[in-house]
């Protein structure tokens, strides 16, 4: 599965509520969760600086963030199963 290609589209984008921890409260969230859905995958953002699990699923897309130089989050370029 290219997930660069299926999630390229949101890399770069700026998150417009990087304090909610749920997808359901930002709209850039929202519409990776809805893709990641209709690809059979979950979606795990990894939010810099916080503790995540270690437990790989097969099923799942983890979508890194990053804290600009201007200070806004952004979705990395980065997609892994896992």
């Amino acid at each position: 599965m290219d997930l660069s290609k299926i999630f390229g589209q949101f890399a770069g984008q700026t998150l417009k509520n990087p304090q909610r921890m749920t997808c359901d409260m930002d709209d850039v969230l929202t519409n990776m969760q809805d893709v990641a859905a209709q690809n059979g995958l979950t979606l795990r953002v990894k939010w810099e600086g916080r503790m995540h699990d270690q437990m790989h699923n097969p099923n799942r897309v983890n979508v890194n963030v990053e804290t600009g130089a201007d200070g806004k989050i952004r979705i990395t370029p980065d997609f892994q199963i896992g």
